[in-house]
């Protein structure tokens, strides 16, 4: 495959991805720069991120616990995450929100945040999807739909009073940080 056409399909699903474009526009799209609909779906499978791919640190890794959890960040908004913690914390370890990015709280997502645990932080990866559902399983194009319906004040606020949430906890983090990606990264 030449480079340039390599080049033109990861810049078409970068705008799929997080400009909005609808799927059957996308494909028609990709068609057109590989020549065909079977050349269009391998090179599909070549660039599109996959979130189920083999983690970085394993969700049974002795180094971490985590775990599902659920919590009521604002009185009548009820949010589920995942919670990771360093196995062999000393003290309330600092916390990191991870926050993820259209496709919705994901495997690559509690990845990510299993890697903070390792590196001794706390941290929560909530579903900004939870007041709409939650993520849906193995759907990517339905979450995109459920992202760009989200009010992003609400969200945003929901965000907030889930880290003045978990400082409330007993052992809760004193000092936050956040990291974010494609939605999540603003």
């Amino acid at each position: 495959m030449a480079d340039p056409m390599l080049r033109a399909a990861i810049e078409l699903h970068d705008r799929f991805t997080h400009e909005g474009m609808d799927r059957r526009l996308f494909m028609t799209r990709l068609t057109r720069i590989a020549g065909s609909a079977a050349a269009a779906s391998a090179l599909l499978g070549s660039i599109a991120c996959h979130a189920a791919a083999a983690p970085q640190v394993a969700a049974d890794d002795a180094r971490v616990r985590g775990r599902a959890i659920e919590w009521e960040p604002r009185p009548g908004r009820r949010y589920r995450g995942y919670m990771v913690e360093p196995a062999q914390a000393h003290g309330p370890p600092p916390l990191v929100m991870v926050v993820h990015e259209n496709r919705g709280l994901n495997e690559h997502i509690r990845d990510v945040a299993r890697r903070a645990a390792v590196a001794g932080f706390s941290a929560l990866a909530p579903d900004f999807l939870s007041t709409a559902g939650g993520t849906p399983d193995n759907d990517e194009d339905r979450a995109r739909t459920m992202i760009g319906a989200l009010d992003l004040g609400e969200t945003a606020a929901d965000g907030a009073a889930t880290i003045r949430w978990h400082a409330s906890r007993a052992g809760g983090a004193r000092k936050v940080g956040c990291v974010g990606f494609c939605w999540g990264g603003g």
